[in-house]
């Protein structure tokens, strides 16, 4: 495959180009720090996500079986409890 010429490379292009160089130049130890420092924040803005949808999903299904006719406030109240064990003890409110 031939090399492309730098001056047929857009500004995308040269802005790739320089990163991969400067990890290719990198030693071992800094380029092991660089990735793991990249994959925890990754897996920390992943689980923040995850935690949020489950409780939003929980408030849904509350407010969803709030409206169905025939569940008392007993029964919502004991569901209200276990969707709060579910996911962590967070406050929901109908």
């Amino acid at each position: 495959m031939a090399k492309k010429r730098n001056c047929r490379r857009n500004e995308k292009e040269r802005q790739h180009h320089e990163r991969a160089v400067a990890l290719r130049k990198m030693p071992d130890e800094q380029l092991v720090r660089h990735f793991d420092k990249h994959f925890e924040a990754g897996f920390d803005a992943g689980r923040i996500g995850i935690e949020t949808a489950e409780q939003e999903a929980g408030e849904k299904i509350l407010k969803a079986i709030a409206g169905i006719k025939g569940i008392g406030a007993a029964t919502i109240a004991k569901i209200q409890d276990a969707v709060q064990e579910i996911t962590g003890g967070a406050e929901h409110g109908t």
